[in-house]
């Protein structure tokens, strides 16, 4: 069922095993961007900042089951590499366990907590109601989206990036369809939008479980090895804890941008609804990177993963290139869809084109990012992308004052700026200790 990404060329290898990645991850991000649409056009714009707000608290949780995840995708792929595919169902078996109870646990923190993780944000007075409303009902899907991304893991893992796809179209089909029934027609509001997302959410769990138990061989008597799933959290933990950092960074990031008043939180929040989108395929990257050099790795292909390494790098500078092109044309009328007033618009588009004018660093950091993910350097790969958040939060706190709400888009520049040089400064590092002799993987 895998994909083999030990042979055949390079560069189509990749886009091959790339392309359904990046199709899931566009109508993933189709769940809060149809919410916004709907909402925006039949609800009004705080609509849209409640959802932003919300989802900021959602995140924090979210990125820990991720974290969990991902931990078990690497392990995934180098026992695929090392030609060891028989462990794989005992993997599935403890995998899905550990995170379902996760995420039950965290998804009923959620729910009791909503409104006073909102108010500890000082969340505008005018979305503080519809953005616990909202979160309240998203926490139910947390467990399902916790066993889709488990589920998905392990099979990306495999070198299998089609399951995921179609899983996530059947739902976002249901999501779409769903939201047009439980808004526009019942007029259920901020409340229905939440319920149609958290049904669509356990449709492609119930999915993506069933294909990975198919695709791993998993069955009643399969054993969980909870030895062999301690594995994946030793790669997992370097991952999980700098997300619980960085999503605490975003609960600080979102405290300044509220300061700025409900008009700044939904231009912002419209403009990262399109951004990231946009940001996407830059973002799969990272995963499609630490697959392949995963399985090259285990399998003794070095050569094959720089080869990857480089074609990648190319893969994204273009399609950042692209990006920025295509926004000077329609930035604006891809905003205007949310149904926003001009003053709002125009602080969204003016966001979008500060964003994107880095977008280039931001891609070719992800790349080295994955590559180190995939030699199984995890630990300093986090500590990366964390040192990244920090520099996010304390230039906002340090630049809020002088340059206003132009802050968050600076701050957050800065720290691709500082996230692409470290993670290069590391790839070097790595490269150099295996030609030395003086470091294995």
């Amino acid at each position: 069922m895998e994909n083999k990404l030990i042979t055949g060329p390079v560069m189509g290898t990749l886009v091959r095993f790339l392309v359904p990645m990046i199709l899931t991850g566009l109508l993933q991000q189709s769940y809060t961007i149809v919410d916004s649409i709907i909402l925006g056009n039949f609800v009004g714009e705080h609509a849209l900042g409640s959802i932003t707000c919300s989802y900021v608290v959602i995140d924090l949780f979210l990125m820990a089951l991720i974290g969990m995840a991902g931990g078990c995708t690497i392990l995934t792929a180098h026992l695929i590499g090392r030609g060891e595919r028989d462990r794989l169902a005992s993997l599935a078996r403890a995998g899905m366990i550990a995170i379902g109870v996760t995420a039950a646990v965290c998804a009923v923190l959620g729910m009791v907590f909503s409104t006073p993780f909102l108010r500890l944000l000082d969340t505008p007075t005018e979305i503080l109601n519809t953005s616990s409303q909202y979160m309240a009902v998203a926490m139910l899907g947390l467990p399902f989206i916790g066993l889709y991304n488990m589920a998905a893991g392990l099979v990306r893992g495999m070198g299998n990036s089609r399951i995921p796809l179609y899983g996530i179209m059947i739902s976002s089909g249901l999501n779409i369809g769903l939201d047009l029934l439980f808004v526009a027609v019942f007029g259920w509001g901020i409340m229905g939008a939440a319920a149609a997302t958290v049904i669509s959410q356990v449709v492609s769990a119930a999915y993506l479980a069933t294909a990975m138990v198919k695709d791993t061989g998993m069955n009643s008597q399969t054993k969980a090895d909870w030895r062999l799933f301690g594995e994946g959290m030793r790669l997992a933990l370097p991952q999980i804890a700098p997300s619980g950092f960085k999503s605490f960074g975003r609960v600080l990031l979102q405290d300044v941008m509220n300061a700025f008043g409900a008009v700044v939180v939904n231009g912002i929040g419209t403009a990262y609804k399109v951004d990231s989108v946009i940001m996407i395929p830059m973002m799969n990257t990272t995963t499609a990177v630490a697959v392949f050099t995963g399985q090259n790795i285990a399998a003794g292909n070095k050569d094959r993963c720089k080869k990857g390494l480089w074609c990648s790098i190319l893969l994204n500078v273009c399609y950042a290139l692209l990006a920025v092109v295509t926004l000077l044309f329609v930035g604006r009328p891809l905003i205007g869809i949310f149904g926003v007033t001009p003053a709002v618009k125009e602080i969204a588009f003016t966001f979008l084109l500060l964003m994107a004018s880095f977008y280039i660093l931001f891609g070719v950091g992800n790349v080295f990012s994955g590559y180190l993910q995939g030699i199984k350097d995890v630990t300093a790969a986090s500590m990366i992308a964390s040192s990244g958040m920090g520099v996010r939060v304390v230039f906002s706190y340090l630049l809020r004052g002088w340059i206003g709400w132009y802050v968050v888009a600076v701050a957050e520049i800065l720290s691709w700026v500082s996230s692409a040089g470290l993670f290069y400064l590391r790839y070097r590092i790595k490269t150099k200790s295996r030609v030395d002799g003086t470091n294995s993987v």
